[in-house]
């Protein structure tokens, strides 16, 4: 558990850490995984304009696309961009990256299952399913654990809706018990 200090010091660490990055892109010194840690911590810090936060992630982007021109480290290029295009919510452009990504590395697990998310956004279950199907034919620990993560974060999700509901169910029975 944390004290507001340490919350205090670990939010200091981090726009330090952002910072220290920001200087490294500016100079042209910064690897494509460095423009993309800086465009991630970028989009929780509230500091930042959405003029900033748009330069970086196009210079992101350029940056992971000049690395699949250049043949460095394509499917990693490829599997970034598809998630930056997730959060934005481009499906279609998150997809094609993805795929790229899964061309490349047909072997890789963890692609196969960001497929299987951008699927469930575009409600293509079907296909969500198949990639599912896949990733555990190609890892099943590596599955098993993805699996385990996501019932953790439904857990955890649904806990304070489940409680709320519990509590609103009770005045309900109440109310009717007392009239």
């Amino acid at each position: 558990e944390y004290n507001d200090d340490s919350r205090e010091e670990i939010k200091r660490q981090e726009k330090e850490r952002l910072n220290y990055l920001i200087e490294k892109v500016n100079s042209g010194e910064a690897t494509s995984d460095e423009h993309f840690i800086l465009y991630i911590g970028m989009r929780g810090e509230a500091e930042f304009s959405d003029e900033e936060r748009k330069r970086y992630e196009n210079l992101t982007i350029q940056s992971l696309e000049k690395d699949i021109s250049n043949g460095y480290s394509p499917a990693n290029a490829n599997y970034l961009l598809s998630l930056i295009y997730s959060l934005k919510r481009d499906d279609e452009k998150a997809l094609l990256y993805i795929n790229n990504a899964i061309n490349i590395e047909p072997n890789n697990t963890k692609l196969y299952l960001k497929r299987a998310e951008i699927y469930k956004e575009c409600k293509q279950m079907h296909l969500a399913m198949l990639d599912y199907a896949m990733a555990k034919k190609l890892n099943p620990a590596y599955y098993k654990s993805y699996v385990e993560e996501q019932k953790r974060y439904t857990i955890s999700f649904l806990r304070p809706v489940i409680v709320s509901f519990i509590i609103i169910s009770i005045f309900i029975l109440i109310f009717f018990f007392l009239r």
